[in-house]
């Protein structure tokens, strides 16, 4: 069964690898809102580069809080319309 994590909120390096243990492979994780800061961390984005699990970050949010797009290898950068395709084709979400 497949699980959106979406992380609203800002995550440290040793935060995020302790989730990213959790996860299975078929889930997948969406920063959104504050916690696109999570994404300033270079540490952060190479966690998810070497990460199993596939990752998005909001556009919008991204902009509003001037989060480079220059870590984006590790994240695809989607809008709204793909976050709610996200939410319909995962069995659950669950919000950090």
């Amino acid at each position: 069964m497949s699980t959106l994590h979406i992380i609203n909120a800002p995550q440290s390096k040793s935060d995020l690898s302790l989730l990213l243990q959790r996860f299975d492979s078929s889930d997948a994780v969406i920063f959104i809102q504050d916690g696109c800061y999570t994404l300033l961390n270079h540490q952060v984005t190479s966690v998810l580069n070497t990460s199993v699990v596939k990752a998005y970050a909001i556009e919008l949010d991204l902009n509003a809080r001037a989060v480079s797009r220059q870590n984006a290898l590790a994240f695809d950068i989607i809008d709204y319309d793909a976050f709610v395709d996200l939410t319909l084709s995962h069995h659950k979400t669950i919000s950090w």
